[in-house]
């Protein structure tokens, strides 16, 4: 990158900043499906046994979508994200902890879920 595509950028005042979220929460009974009009801030809890959640498939409007996720679980129970098509596991969010999930390319076009842990 050269210095110039970043000289009259302005990060004072990002973005994130001001944005707005909104909030859900859940109690999971099987696996959980998610949709684009999903919360993205779902506090989640995984109902008794680890459970599936799968992310939502890819739509040109979805692209860049982030989902905050915590785990309310009472017990070793696990929430494991899957991307779209359920096969393959993003990241698993243990009791207790949270998770950021985003869809995310690159430069062939492909786009997957990608993943973050916290606490």
């Amino acid at each position: 990158m050269s210095r110039s595509m970043i000289e009259d950028a302005d990060v004072r005042n990002p973005l994130i900043h001001r944005e707005r979220h909104t909030w859900g929460a859940k109690t999971l009974t099987g696996t959980l499906t998610l949709t684009e009009e999903e919360a993205d801030v779902l506090d989640l809890d995984p109902g008794g046994a680890s459970r599936n959640v799968v992310l939502p498939a890819d739509a040109v409007g979805l692209r860049g979508r982030v989902f905050y996720i915590y785990n309310s679980a009472d017990a070793a129970e696990n929430l494991v994200m899957k991307q779209s098509d359920g096969s393959t596991t993003v990241i698993t969010i243990g009791q207790g902890k949270a998770g950021i999930v985003w869809l995310s390319g690159n430069v062939s076009g492909t786009f997957l879920w990608r993943g973050l842990l916290g606490s």
